[in-house]
C-alpha cells in the first residue's frame, strides 16, 4: 500500500488525467469493434408483404436496407423499408405497413337487404349475402358479392316478385275482384274474392290471396245451391209442405186453436237459413199490475176471454168507471187502472159549458167541482130545466148524459090521440092505443124518446100474427107434431139426430108471423186420435169418437212423456198431443222474477233445448233477453224488470210544478221515458234546480223545483 502511494504521488495530477482519458478512448474501439453484429437473411415480412429482389440465407452487414411491397388486394402509404442494426431487421418506419384495400359499398338490391358474411368492413376478403323480402325470391342462383383486389366479385343480385298460378272462375259463381285476365299470374300479396249467382252461396273462403311461397293462401271454394228444408213449428203446422225449399221460397204454416204466429206466418228461405224460425205462441194475458188496486182471481197466466175483478185503494177510482176487464188477444181490455183524477174536460154531445174556453186549462179536476152547461135546442139536461150543473163524481161526470133529447106527443097515425102536446125526455116512454088490428113496428105498443126521437116512429100499422111454415133446420127434427098455422106467442122444439148436437136454443117462437130463433145440429165428433211417435194408444179404439171422449198414451220404454197424457175430443178437434222425448239434460220450472213471469204455463218438466219467454207486468220495463232456454239441465239468465214512475199530486204541489203537456198527462212512465214538467202559475225555476226536462230511471224521478 505505501509503495502504491508513493508511486502515484511521484507520477503527479496532470499525468493521471492524461492517462484516464487514453484509457476511455481505447475502451470505446474496443465496444464499438465488438457490438457491431451482422443480419443473417433474407430479411423477414409479413403475409400480406412480398420482398423485392433477391435475397439468399447468408449475413447481411450493419445497415443493409431490404424494400418490400404490398400483395395484391393490400396497399400502403410510402415504400416500407426495413435496416440491419444490431443483428436485427429494423423496420425504419414501422407506421408503414401493407393494410386491406376498401371496396366501397356493396350496393342495395331492391325488395331485399345484405348481411356481411366474412369480416367486419367493406375491404379486400370480405363477404355480403343478400336475402329477398317477403314475398319476393332471387333472380339467379348467386346471393352474394366477395371484396377482390379489384374490387366487387358478381354483380348485384336482384329479387323478384313471388307469383302465383292463375285462378279458374267458379261453376255457379264469378270472381269479383281480382287480375283482369283469368290466365293471367297473380303477384304476391294480390286478393281474389268471389260471389256465387243467385240461389247459390259460398262453400268455403270468400277470399283468398296469392302467399310468400307462391301458394294460395286457402283453396278455392265452391257455389252450392241454397236450400232449406221444412222447419218444425212449435203448436203448428205447415201448408202445402215441399221437401226442400229453394232461395226466397216461402215456407207457410198455421197455428193450432189458441195459438197465433209469434212474428208472422211463413218464414223465407235465405243463404243463411230460414229468415226466422215459425213458433206459434197461445193468446195469454200475464197478470195485471193495478198501482193503488188489487184484483181477483190470481193465476199465473190468464187465457183468452177470462175476466178479472178489481177495486181501487181509498182515494182512488177505475179510470174506466168499470172494474171488470177481459183478458183479448191485444191485452186487457178495458185496462185496469186507478187514478185520483176522475174527471177530464168533459166533452158531450149536444151542449157545452158555461165559458168552457176560460175553463179548459184547469183540468182534470178532482170529485166535488161542478160546473153549469146548457144544451142545443131539441135538447135540454135530464132535469127538465133550460140549464144545470154537471158535477164530478166517483164514477165519473153525473148526470152521464148532459143532454137528452126533447119528444113531443100528441097525434099517432091509425090509434088514439092526446087532447094536449106533450114534452117527453130521452129515456121516457109513452104507451099507445091502436086501432084493432093496428100496432106500431115489429108489433111494439111502446115507444120510447131516443137521441134520434120516437123509436118506433107514432105511426100504427096493420099486422099479421101468424105464422105458416116451419124454418128448416139441418139434421134436426121437430118434438111433437107440426101444424099447418101457429099462432103467435106460440114456440116449437127441435132435436137433433145422432151424432150431431144442438148448438145453442132448440127452440124458435112465432112472433107476429114471423120466427124467431135459429137451432143449429153440429156435429161434435172426431175420428183418428192423432198420430204420436215412439207412444201406443192404450184406449180402447172406435171409428168416430164423441165430443168429450178421450184417448190415453203411453211412451215406449225408455222415452218419457211429454205433456198431457191424454187427449179429448172438443168440439170435434182434437187437443194438444203428447211427445215422447229422451229426458237427459231436461229442466225443471223457469226461474222466477220480480215482478213478471212466463208467458206461458210453467210445466214441472222442460224438454232439452226448450224454451220459454217472459214478459213484466204492467209499467215495468225489461231488461236483457226475454227468451230462457234449457241447456244441458239448466235455464240460461232470465231478464229483469225495471221499475216505472209514480208521479203523485202531492210531490208535485210540494216542488210547486205541474206536467208540461196536460194533454198528454200521464201518471206513470216508463223507466228511460222522458217527463217534462214547468212551473204552477206563478212560480219560477230556482236556481239550483235540476232541469224541468228528467228521466225515469228504474222508479225514480230527479224532480225540478219552482219557487
Amino acid at each position: 500500500m505505501v509503495q502504491h502511494r508513493f508511486l502515484l504521488e511521484s507520477v503527479g495530477p496532470r499525468k493521471i488525467q492524461i492517462m484516464r482519458l487514453s484509457a476511455r478512448i481505447i475502451w470505446l474501439i474496443l465496444w464499438t469493434v465488438c457490438a457491431a453484429e451482422d443480419c443473417k437473411g433474407p430479411p423477414p415480412r409479413e403475409n400480406s408483404e412480398i420482398l423485392s429482389g433477391s435475397w439468399s440465407e447468408q449475413l447481411y452487414p450493419e445497415g443493409t436496407q431490404a424494400t418490400y411491397k404490398c400483395r395484391p388486394g393490400y396497399r400502403t402509404l410510402g415504400t416500407i423499408v426495413k435496416v440491419c442494426k444490431n443483428g436485427k431487421w429494423v423496420a425504419s418506419n414501422p407506421s408503414r405497413i401493407c393494410r386491406k384495400k376498401p371496396c366501397g359499398h356493396p350496393g342495395d338490391t331492391p325488395f331485399g337487404s345484405f348481411r356481411l358474411a366474412v369480416g367486419s368492413q367493406f375491404e379486400f376478403g370480405a363477404k355480403v349475402v343478400y336475402t329477398c323480402d317477403d314475398g319476393y325470391q332471387l333472380l339467379g342462383e348467386i346471393d352474394y358479392r366477395e371484396c377482390g383486389a379489384d374490387g366487387w366479385i358478381n354483380d348485384i343480385p336482384l329479387c323478384e316478385v313471388v307469383k302465383c298460378l292463375p285462378v279458374t272462375e267458379l261453376e255457379n259463381g264469378r270472381i269479383v275482384s281480382g287480375a283482369a285476365e283469368t290466365d293471367q299470374e297473380y303477384y304476391f300479396g294480390q286478393v281474389v274474392r268471389f260471389e256465387c249467382n243467385s240461389g247459390f252461396k259460398i262453400e268455403g273462403h270468400k277470399e283468398i290471396h296469392c302467399s310468400e311461397n307462391g301458394l294460395w293462401s286457402n283453396e278455392k271454394p265452391r257455389c252450392v245451391e241454397i236450400l232449406c228444408t221444412p222447419p218444425r213449428v212449435e203448436n203448428g203446422d205447415g201448408i202445402n209442405v215441399k221437401p226442400v225449399y229453394k232461395e226466397n221460397e216461402r215456407y207457410h204454416y198455421k197455428c193450432k186453436h189458441g195459438y197465433v204466429p209469434k212474428e208472422r206466418g211463413d218464414a223465407v228461405c235465405t243463404g243463411s237459413g230460414w229468415s226466422s224460425q215459425p213458433f206459434c205462441e197461445e193468446k195469454r194475458c200475464s197478470p195485471p199490475y193495478i198501482l193503488n188496486g188489487i184484483y181477483t182471481p190470481h193465476r199465473i197466466i190468464h187465457r183468452s176471454d177470462d175476466e178479472i175483478r178489481y177495486e181501487c185503494n181509498y182515494g182512488f177510482y177505475p179510470v174506466t168507471g168499470s172494474t171488470v176487464s177481459k183478458c183479448t188477444p191485444t191485452g186487457w181490455i178495458p185496462v185496469p187502472r186507478c187514478t185520483l183524477k176522475p174527471c177530464e174536460f168533459p166533452q158531450f154531445k149536444y151542449g157545452r159549458l158555461y165559458y168552457e174556453e176560460s175553463l179548459r186549462p184547469n183540468f182534470p179536476v178532482s170529485i166535488g167541482n161542478k160546473y153549469s152547461y146548457k144544451c142545443d135546442n131539441g135538447f135540454s139536461p135530464p132535469s127538465g130545466y133550460s140549464w144545470d150543473y154537471l158535477r164530478c163524481t166517483a164514477q165519473g161526470w153525473e148526470p152521464e148524459v148532459p143532454c137528452v133529447r126533447k119528444c113531443v106527443f100528441h097525434y099517432v097515425e091509425n090509434g088514439d090521440s092526446a087532447y094536449w102536446e106533450k114534452v117527453y125526455v130521452q129515456g121516457q116512454s109513452l104507451k099507445v092505443q091502436c086501432y084493432n088490428g093496428y100496432s106500431l113496428q115489429n108489433g111494439q105498443d111502446t115507444m120510447t124518446c131516443t137521441e134520434n126521437g120516437w123509436s118506433p116512429p107514432p105511426k100504427c100499422i096493420r099486422i099479421k100474427t101468424d105464422c105458416d111454415v116451419l124454418p128448416t133446420v139441418k139434421n134436426a127434427i121437430i118434438r111433437g107434431k107440426s101444424k099447418k098455422s101457429y099462432r103467435t106467442g106460440e114456440q116449437v122444439t127441435f132435436r137433433c139426430q145422432s151424432p150431431y148436437q144442438m148448438n145453442g136454443s132448440d127452440t124458435v117462437t112465432c112472433v107476429n108471423s114471423r120466427w124467431i130463433g135459429q137451432p143449429v145440429c153440429k156435429d161434435n165428433s172426431c175420428v183418428d186420435p192423432p198420430h204420436v211417435p215412439n207412444a201406443t194408444i192404450v184406449t180402447r179404439t172406435k171409428n168416430k169418437y164423441l165430443h168429450g171422449d178421450r184417448v190415453r198414451y203411453e211412451c215406449n220404454k225408455p222415452l218419457e212423456l211429454f205433456g198431457q197424457v191424454e187427449v179429448m175430443c172438443e168440439n170435434g178437434i182434437w187437443t194438444e198431443k203428447p211427445k215422447c222425448r229422451d229426458s237427459t239434460g231436461k229442466c225443471g220450472p223457469p226461474p222466477p222474477i220480480d215482478n213478471g213471469d212466463i208467458t206461458s204455463l210453467s210445466l214441472p218438466v222442460y224438454e232439452p233445448l226448450s224454451s220459454v219467454e217472459y214478459q213484466c207486468q204492467k209499467y215495468y220495463l225489461l231488461k236483457g233477453k226475454k227468451t230462457i232456454t234449457c241447456r244441458n239441465g239448466k235455464w240460461s239468465e232470465p231478464p229483469t224488470c225495471l221499475h216505472a214512475c209514480v208521479i203523485p199530486e202531492n210531490i208535485m204541489e210540494s216542488h210547486n210544478i205541474i206536467l208540461k203537456w196536460r194533454h198528454t198527462e200521464k201518471i206513470y212512465s216508463h223507466s228511460g221515458e222522458d217527463i217534462e214538467f214547468g212551473c204552477k202559475y206563478g212560480y219560477y225555476k230556482a236556481r239550483d234546480s235540476p232541469p224541468f226536462r228528467t228521466k225515469c230511471i228504474n222508479g225514480t224521478i230527479n224532480y225540478p223545483t219552482c219557487v
